[in-house]
């Protein structure tokens, strides 16, 4: 089917124009005028297509251009090149393959494709682009063994390389996040599928699932921030797709926030609450450590200054909030 076809269809064709030209388009066009080296087409966007003698369909060899093509003749073409900023267009009067470098992407379903040959190291498909794509042997999922011709039903576009003029494929459904598209700092959707003293793991639709560690969640346990089944927004801290790893993070509120915040409260408290709460705690431990508590989590001075830098903050933020409504009384 043609892009205008299918624009036509969704019922959303815009008005053609040399913007609206896209490769491999069906058009319908009317010779303007005929040379030797091929014909001039009115497309209906301002600006003639080249048709070259050698993408004239013919059944014959054609001696003379003009013996096949009349000026005023209607005929059907597609868009072979597209330069908007010159003005030019190349066109074909032979049907396009379906792909091209421009729209053949990883990730890209492919279904009913067949066999173009079968060699050593894998298997050339035909999948109407610009050359035959290699799905390698080990990435075959099929019973008994390929010829040429045979039909697969469903292949995945793995790699797109038009410099090295390379194009991928697999049998095997890939992840819908592959290792490419994660980067670090990336806020991204998933659900925990498991919670344990260490981590929490997380499902993000990569090939390995991502992991909320417990390390970075100051005293609390994974347990205090998550439970199997929420859904939740990440940020991704460490990627590694060699040695498969994927680090996440709870994006908003401070991690220790977080649990103080939603764990074990009928109604949810400010973050400004959770960081009082956090620094009361600290304190508590840093003294019950320092009278030799055996029982008594270990807190390091570092931690326990900033529990009192906290306290501090909050004590001046309330009262500069309190004198500001004292303030505002006494305007009224």
């Amino acid at each position: 089917m043609s892009d205008q076809a299918a624009a036509e269809l969704n019922g959303a064709q815009a008005p053609l124009s040399l913007q609206t030209l896209k490769p491999r388009m069906e058009l319908k066009g009317k010779i303007s005028k005929v040379e030797l080296a091929g014909a001039r087409v009115d497309v209906g966007v301002g600006t003639d297509g080249m048709l070259h003698i050698s993408d004239v369909l013919s059944e014959e060899p054609i001696t003379r251009l003009a013996d096949v093509l009349k000026e005023g003749q209607e005929i059907i073409v597609y868009v072979r090149r597209l330069d908007v900023a010159t003005k030019r267009i190349g066109l074909t009067m032979y049907k396009p393959p379906l792909f091209g470098w421009d729209n053949l992407e990883p990730g890209l379903v492919l279904h009913n494709v067949k066999v173009a040959s079968v060699t050593k190291f894998g298997v050339f498909v035909d999948v109407s682009g610009p050359k035959d794509a290699l799905l390698p042997h080990e990435l075959v999922k099929f019973d008994g063994k390929l010829r040429q011709g045979d039909a697969l039903e469903t292949v995945w576009v793995t790699q797109v390389d038009e410099e090295r003029n390379r194009i991928g494929l697999t049998m095997f459904q890939p992840p819908d996040l592959p290792w490419e598209k994660i980067k670090r700092g990336d806020v991204i959707k998933g659900r925990v599928t498991k919670v344990d003293t260490r981590a929490a793991y997380i499902e993000v639709g990569a090939e390995t699932e991502g992991q909320i560690r417990s390390t970075g969640m100051g005293f609390g346990q994974p347990s205090d921030f998550v439970e199997v089944g929420e859904e939740l927004e990440v940020r991704v801290t460490r990627v590694d797709a060699q040695r498969k790893i994927l680090d996440l993070a709870l994006t908003g509120m401070n991690a220790e926030d977080y649990s103080l915040s939603s764990a074990n409260e009928e109604t949810p408290i400010s973050p400004m609450e959770a960081a009082l709460k956090r620094a009361q705690r600290n304190q508590r431990v840093a003294a019950a450590a320092a009278s030799g508590t055996p029982t008594a989590p270990s807190v390091s001075k570092k931690q326990a200054a900033q529990a009192e830098a906290i306290k501090r903050t909050l004590a001046h933020m309330a009262a500069v909030k309190q004198a500001e409504a004292a303030l505002t009384k006494k305007d009224a």
